[in-house]
């Protein structure tokens, strides 16, 4: 996040967390969370970036056409 302008959006999908339910966004989350990520496996790690070029591909061609 700290490479994209502080966006979170690449983060949040290279992290594999599944999309978060309405209720907890109501919640505040208590101090002293871990800091630390467990790895990825390299398959899903590599379909997740794949799926990200064709997302920008994709947007890199819509701005283009307007």
């Amino acid at each position: 996040a700290a490479l994209d302008s502080g966006k979170v959006q690449l983060a949040y999908l290279l992290a594999g967390f599944p999309d978060p339910s309405p209720v907890g966004l109501t919640h505040r989350r208590a101090p002293g969370l871990k800091t630390f990520f467990r790895l990825a496996a390299p398959q899903w790690l590599a379909a997740n970036l794949a799926y990200l070029k064709d997302l920008d591909y994709a947007e890199t061609r819509i701005n283009q056409m307007t």
